[in-house]
């Protein structure tokens, strides 16, 4: 599940390639919302940390470096 796949305001979450391969929607507890939201804060704080201090990339193969030079940030 990526973050742009919850829809807080419509209390939503995009199922991506579930069973049969098919993308649904399911219902976003109200319940969940808060601890939901508390948990991505901390993670986007953990991101942010980590990119300031030069962390946040992953490895890519020679060509595709050199194709892509902004891939492994992204």
């Amino acid at each position: 599940m990526r973050v742009l796949d919850i829809d807080f305001g419509g209390s939503t979450i995009a199922v991506r390639n579930g069973k049969g391969g098919k993308g649904r929607t399911t219902v976003l507890p109200d319940s969940l919302k808060a601890p939901l939201r508390d948990h991505l804060r901390r993670v986007q704080a953990t991101r942010a940390r980590d990119l300031a201090e030069g962390w946040g990339r992953v490895q890519m193969p020679d060509a595709l470096d050199r194709e892509y030079p902004s891939a492994a940030a992204e």
